[in-house]
């Protein structure tokens, strides 16, 4: 009866400190949890006094004291380990990673997730299946945001396929958008290889990669609309956007876009919001239509402001000056377009030569139907080629865009940034920038 009661009342203050815990009396929630496992270790009760280290360690986490939440929960490991309970070790370990990783130990970290997935493999049943799957996606996004793109898609690999074997909608929708999100941040960092890499590297094998990243996207989307899971769903949606996008699929974009948006705001989840909002700019922007994209930009500065959401701010600032440079001004510069050194650029012509000749500024109509010329032999057809049709209804998709961009660089000897057709949508656009660019930088051309 002794022992019945004193297990009661550590039950109860382990309740307590959780309680304590989310009131933000953190040390209070220690006291409670600390004396809970000394009750449970009193009655052998290990498994539970587990729990309350367990409970201890979150305390801990949340005041920032890490390496005591860390020390908390391999107390918590051991207890376990001994009453052969594999899938609670298993659990413990992944949080010591939890833990590692916000304190900024990456490398603690991996090692804890590794643990958790070894312990994973020599269990059987539904907790191996979600042990596993747990370590797995917590070690890919590790890689993700350490930029070891390679690591983290043959652990999503693995994830994906245990996943698609064993694991609910939900878990197979998280593990395919993490593989989507990885796919889509190597497809733009490809399409801003230079000129040189994108000559031998981009045509066939960029529209490869889109496909690729495009079908794990829309089957994040199947997924996550099985499982019936708004935020995810949200989540999957936003990054299929992203992905349509690239490819100046506007329609898609925007459809995407307005569903998440719609999902983001019944969870009250104030940074999708804006980063749906963000999106739907970007695909106003992809329209030409500046008017309409600065008033989305507008309705997402308030919502990252009233949430307080400093990367939103910022992203939404970044796009607000995207545009005010899309707008074409005799007298401004864009800071973003650099051109390639001077000495490069004319060649070995002699300095006395140089001194002699007068620089000529290049002529803009012959520039834009230079540019016309250009999107003509790209597409094949000059039907809907003029100065003030967007170039991707002329014909000009994103894998176009990327050749494009390359052409015009070795043309007219300018370092072009990859949002150049975004920020400038229509031949008459671009050529203004280039002979404002050109005329800054001195750069002669068609004399």
């Amino acid at each position: 009866q002794q022992l019945g009661h004193e297990t009661g009342e550590a039950s109860t203050l382990v309740g307590l400190a959780q309680l304590s815990i989310t009131e933000g009396s953190y040390q209070e929630a220690l006291e409670q949890a600390g004396e809970a496992r000394e009750l449970f270790l009193k009655a052998k009760e290990r498994k539970r006094a587990a729990k309350a280290l367990m409970t201890s360690s979150s305390a801990y986490r949340l005041s920032g004291r890490y390496d005591e939440a860390a020390r908390a929960a391999l107390d918590a490991k051991h207890l376990l380990q001994d009453v052969g309970d594999h899938a609670g070790e298993a659990s413990a370990w992944l949080s010591v990673a939890e833990v590692r990783l916000e304190s900024q130990e990456i490398d603690k970290a991996l090692l804890a997730a590794r643990q958790a997935r070894t312990l994973a493999q020599q269990m059987e049943g539904k907790a191996r299946q979600q042990i596993m799957a747990e370590a797995l996606r917590f070690m890919a996004t590790v890689h993700i945001s350490r930029k070891d793109v390679d690591e983290a898609v043959n652990i999503l690999k693995e994830g994906e396929s245990l996943s698609k074997k064993d694991g609910t909608y939900a878990e197979q929708a998280q593990m395919k958008l993490l593989s989507a999100q990885i796919y889509r941040d190597r497809l733009y960092a490809k399409s801003e290889q230079s000129p040189e890499d994108s000559e031998v590297k981009g045509g066939k094998s960029l529209k490869w990669l889109f496909e690729v990243t495009l079908r794990k996207a829309q089957g994040a989307v199947k997924l996550a609309r099985n499982a019936d899971d708004s935020q995810l769903l949200a989540s999957t949606l936003q990054t299929m956007g992203e992905i349509t996008f690239f490819d100046h699929r506007v329609q898609d974009t925007m459809t995407a876009a307005e569903e998440a948006l719609t999902l983001f705001r019944s969870c009250e989840d104030k940074a999708g919001e804006v980063g749906a909002l963000a999106l739907m700019a970007q695909s106003h922007m992809q329209k030409g239509d500046r008017t309409a994209a600065k008033s989305v930009l507008e309705e997402a500065a308030q919502v990252a402001k009233d949430a307080s959401d400093k990367a939103g701010q910022d992203l939404i600032g970044e796009l607000m000056a995207s545009i005010t440079k899309a707008t074409p001004q005799a007298a401004a510069p864009v800071a973003a377009v650099a051109a390639l050194p001077l000495e490069a650029a004319e060649g070995a012509a002699p300095a006395a030569s140089a001194q002699i000749e007068e620089f000529k500024a290049p002529d803009g109509t012959a520039i834009k139907s230079y540019i016309m010329g250009m999107v003509v032999n790209m597409t094949g057809s000059a039907d809907d080629v003029d100065g003030d049709t967007p170039l991707m209804d002329s014909g000009i998709d994103s894998l176009a865009s990327v050749e494009l961009r390359t052409q015009m660089q070795q043309e007219f000897r300018l370092n072009l940034p990859s949002t150049v057709m975004f920020n400038y949508p229509t031949i008459s656009s671009m050529a203004e920038l280039l002979v404002e660019e050109m005329t800054t930088k001195k750069i002669s051309w068609g004399v």
